[in-house]
């Protein structure tokens, strides 16, 4: 599902000199429009009750990807909700090996 909206709150149709003060606001304090992955939020959800496991990625987004045909033009400020069947094969995790962020990451993968 994608719904245009009218206040400019996505960043990709946003004027030229817009995205350049957005560019010198990251670049100097890490904030600001940049500071986003545009993926706001995302969800594993189960499409029957039955299942045992997730089977759909949820992923609510700032933008109106250009990558649909009927999406239309990329100028307009909008956002989308979109489902992906997301069956993995393999199992494990992924987790911070300590509260110091250049310690890295800690994983146990299962197939």
């Amino acid at each position: 599902m994608r719904c245009e909206i009218r206040q400019p709150l996505t960043f990709a149709p946003l004027p030229e000199e817009q995205k350049a003060a957005a560019l010198r606001e990251y670049e100097a304090n890490r904030s600001g429009a940049l500071a986003s992955n545009f993926l706001e939020a995302g969800a594993f959800v189960k499409s029957r009750p039955e299942e045992t496991i997730p089977g759909l990625q949820l992923f609510f987004l700032m933008t109106l990807p250009p990558d649909y045909p009927e999406a239309g033009a990329t100028n307009r400020h909008g956002i989308t909700f979109t489902a992906y069947i997301n069956r993995p094969l393999s199992r494990g995790e992924v987790m911070l090996a300590s509260a110091i962020r250049s310690t890295g990451r800690s994983s146990t993968p299962t197939t």
